[in-house]
Parts: structure tokens; sequence; C-alpha cells
């Protein structure tokens, strides 16, 4: 028996016997029987194993929202059963076959974020809270871990983007058909269009806004007549699920990341029929926008002070910061901040439910203090500096590499803006990014040391 089917045999083992332990369910069957099928596909190409699981994951993410056969409660379970055989696979390859693992400085910012938490936890009161988020936190280490060491060439980060972008627009257009019968109570009663996670328009939001920015860039980009021709009704059905989710806050970061992405294409496009175009599409776009929408979104100037969503939000900043205050170096202990946001001093807050820090940045200071906000600028920046590498290498000749270090920069910087009132700290997608963007740098300076590379052929 080859080294390759031995491993595989293993795997399928060690994956069935998993799912009989956890919960033998119709569910975990249906899961198992797909873990079974991704070792045995990878028979004979077992280091696509790792690759195909991440691409499955990230096509859950947006996924989850719809009411599948699948339940949204078991997605999670879902994700453990393809985690399991590839993490096995790359601990394999490293074992058998020596293959490095790609760290790099971003990696190891990202343990140093890890040890803060690990710390804050430590020195401060343990929660059910805190135990989930450190759990969580790990699953997010784990998918950037992913990311960066399965993603080996262009066509990789090409089919990564593909995913995302498809995913998102099956879940938008799911979505609408699937649109649930209730009023959440905004403005003309309107109905956020969220599929069934009704609770979290902004999350979806963000997802949608993600493919929103993928689909922009490649149709500003492409030579392609007939992929342009698909991304015209693709992107107007995506910027209208944006719309219908009356997130205030992820429209605007909708207008700003789309003059972002313009004024970094300014050299390589005609500005003029690209802004004509997006008129155009504005215009055809206009007549089915609800007039809830505007008026939700004329809240934000003329209900300053008495609109809830604001104050929710203002109140859990005030507290924030306070909190910051008190314990400045290590924090109050990861997700310990829904237990401090209820303590008597700040019942100022007039909804008197537990809530979260409505902004990322705030929210690890708050919970992991000044040296956990510090490791995270410093995986940030490392991140950024890997993209900045992959654009200045190429010059002014271009390449899809640059272009995909082009995408994942606007769309980093999208939920950076995100998480200014947003907690996306365990959101899947920033940590998809940030591993993506390790692997853009690694594919690179492999091609460099490698000059019989040829670059993969521009879209």
């Amino acid at each position: 028996m080859s080294q390759g089917l031995l491993v595989n045999l293993v795997l399928m083992i060690g994956v069935a016997a998993f799912a009989l332990l956890t919960n033998a369910s119709l569910t975990m069957a249906v899961a198992t029987a797909g873990g079974l099928a991704l070792c045995v596909g990878a028979a004979r190409r077992l280091e696509d194993l790792p690759k195909v699981g991440l691409f499955v994951v990230t096509a859950l993410v947006p996924l989850s929202y719809l009411s599948t056969l699948v339940a949204v409660g078991s997605l999670n379970t879902f994700t453990k059963l393809i985690f399991i055989p590839a993490f096995a696979v790359l601990a394999l390859e490293w074992l058998l076959v020596r293959r490095r693992l790609v760290l790099g400085w971003p990696a190891f910012f990202v343990s140093l974020f890890a040890l803060t938490l690990m710390l804050s936890y430590l020195v401060n009161e343990h929660t059910p809270n805190s135990s989930w988020f450190l759990s969580r936190f790990v699953s997010m280490m784990l998918l950037f871990f992913l990311c960066a060491n399965v993603l080996r060439s262009e066509r990789d980060l090409g089919i990564l983007m593909v995913v995302v972008a498809g995913s998102c627009l099956v879940s938008a257009a799911g979505a609408m058909i699937m649109r649930p019968h209730f009023s959440n109570g905004m403005v003309g009663g309107a109905m956020r269009l969220t599929g069934w996670a009704y609770e979290d328009a902004p999350t979806f939001g963000t997802h949608v806004l993600v493919a929103l920015l993928i689909s922009l860039y490649f149709l500003f980009v492409t030579r392609q007549p007939r992929l342009r021709l698909a991304l015209v009704p693709a992107i107007g059905l995506l910027m209208m699920a944006i719309v219908l989710t009356y997130a205030r806050g992820i429209s605007m970061v909708m207008a700003v990341s789309v003059a972002f992405l313009l004024f970094k294409l300014r050299r390589r496009v005609a500005l003029g029929g690209v802004l004509v175009s997006i008129f155009l599409l504005a215009i055809c776009l206009l007549p089915l926008v609800p007039s809830a929408y505007w008026d939700r979104m004329t809240t934000m100037v003329t209900q300053v002070g008495v609109d809830p969503t604001m104050n929710r939000r203002f109140d859990s900043y005030r507290i924030g910061l306070q909190l910051f205050g008190q314990n400045p170096l290590l924090g109050f202990g990861p997700g310990n901040f829904v237990a401090q946001y209820m303590s008597p001093e700040f019942r100022f807050d007039r909804s008197g439910i537990p809530s979260v820090c409505f902004n990322l940045y705030l929210s690890i200071a708050t919970q992991a203090g000044l040296l956990g906000l510090a490791a995270f600028g410093m995986i940030v920046l490392g991140v950024f500096r890997e993209l900045w590498f992959v654009a200045r290498s190429y010059g002014e000749t271009d390449g899809f590499l640059k272009k995909a270090g082009e995408v994942l920069e606007i769309v980093l910087v999208a939920i950076l803006l995100v998480s200014l009132f947003e907690p996306t700290d365990l959101q899947k997608y920033l940590w998809i990014v940030f591993g993506a963007a390790v692997a853009a740098g690694q594919i690179r300076r492999a091609q460099l040391a490698s000059p019989a590379l040829a670059p993969a052929e521009a879209v």
C-alpha cells in the first residue's frame, strides 16, 4: 500500500471515529460522508486535501445564513470534521517530506497576540465567556495558519476569491428568496435581508461587501468581455443585498471602500469610463431601493442621541473606555466585557441587556490591554507589509499575484473600517485575509527565487 493511501486510510478511520463519538445523528452522518469523500478524493494528491478543506470552510461562512439541509447549528461541527484531516495532512507532510511550514512575522505576532490573551485570561477572573472566547480564537488561529500554508500558487488565491464571491452571491440571492416574515421595528417596519440569521445584519453585510469589492475590482481590470458581462448583474445583486440589510455603517464603508478601490486603480483604468459605469448601475438600482432605506440612513443625522442602535454603541464605547482606564496593561480578560458591561456602576445604559463592545480596537484594549492591542496592531502592520512587498516586487509590470494582493489590501481596509463599529476579532473573513496575505508574500518570494517559474496569465 502506498504512503498516500495508507495515510488516507488512517484519516478516514479517524474522521469516522470522531463522528461516532461526537454525535451519531443524520447531520453527522452527512458530515462524515463529506469528510470521507475528501479523503478518498485526495488519495492520489494528498497535499490537496487541506486546500479543499479550506475552500469548503470558506464557502460555508456566508452559506450559514441560509436554511440548508445541514442545520446552521451543525456547521461548526462540519467545519471541525474538515479541519481534522486538513491539519493531519499538514503535520504528516512536515514529518515525512519535511515540507517547510509558512510562518513569518505576521504568524509570530498572531502567536504573541494569543499569548497576551492567555496572560489576560490567567490574571483575571475566569467566566464561561472567557473559555468560549479563547476556544473561538484558537479556531481563528488555525484558520489563519491553514490559509498561510495551503495557498501555494496564484491559482489557489484565484480559487479562494471565486469561492468567497460565489458563496456570498448564492447567500445574498438565497436570502432574498427566503426572507423571513417578521418586522424588527425599524423605520417603516422594514425587514432586514439577512436570510435566517436576521439578528446579525452587519456581519452578513460585511461578507457581502467583501464579495462586492472582489467583483468590482475584477470588473474594472479584466480584459475578458464575458467575465465583465457576468459580473455586472452579480454586482447589482450584491449591492442590493447590502442595501436591504439596512446596516448604515456597512453602506458607509461600502462607499469609502469603493472610493479606495478607484484610488488604487487610478493609473490602470480610465476613471471617466468607470465612474460612468458606476453611475449607470446606480441609476438602474435606484428604483429598487425602498424608501425605508433612505429614512434609515438619514437617522444618523436626525436621530443622534435618541436612536437606540447608536446609543447602544455609544454606551459600549463609554463603558469600554472606563474599563480600559482601570486596567490598561492586560485588560479584564478575553470575553469578560459582557460581564463587566452589566456591573451596577455602568447601568446608565438604557437597554439593560448584556452587550459586546462595538469597536474591535477598544474591545481588544478592554479585554487584553495595551499589550494585546499592540500585538494586534503588529499583525495588521505585518500583513500590510506582505501585501506592499508583493506590489513593489512587480514595479510597473502587472500580474495576477499583484492583482490578488491589491484585492486583499482593499478588502482588509474595508474590514478594518467595519471594525470601528463592530467587534470583528472572531470574524472568519478577517483571519482568512490575514492568512491569504501571508501566502501571497510567500508565493512571490518563491517566484523571485525561481525566475524560471512563469507567471500566471493576466486576468
